[in-house]
């Protein structure tokens, strides 16, 4: 039998993989169900409403303990490193702009990069 550990280690669903299996066997079959629209820029406002109300929980509620093991500041500073690698990643240039060879060079090679018909961002957000 092999041993399942809970998703934050503090789950009171057992640990039993089996159990998932037996359980999951007799859920209905809902096909693939319908796909909800939620982009990306509406959940990030969802989230930052969510952590700006919590700002006020340490003030109004000192010995709340919680589950957090980073504050919202400390994720966020993840998030945005992360956005600006792939900021950087996606739209980094190979030449440069301060003479006539690395423009050539950008321009002939870049094409699909420097007049997309879609940002190379969409795919990625």
């Amino acid at each position: 039998m092999l041993e399942r550990k809970g998703v934050n280690g503090h789950s009171l669903l057992p640990h039993d993989l089996d159990w998932f299996r037996r359980v999951g066997e007799q859920q209905p079959d809902y096909g693939n169900g319908e796909s909800v629209a939620s982009p990306s820029r509406i959940r990030a406002a969802h989230d930052v409403a969510y952590h700006e109300a919590g700002i006020a929980n340490p003030i109004l509620f000192n010995r709340y303990p919680t589950h957090a093991p980073v504050s919202a500041a400390v994720e966020y500073a993840g998030y945005i490193y992360r956005f600006r690698n792939t900021v950087i990643h996606t739209t980094q240039v190979n030449g440069g702009f301060y003479c006539r060879a690395g423009i050539r060079m950008a321009v002939n090679n870049f094409p699909w990069l420097l007049e997309p018909e879609r940002s190379p961002l969409d795919e990625l957000l």
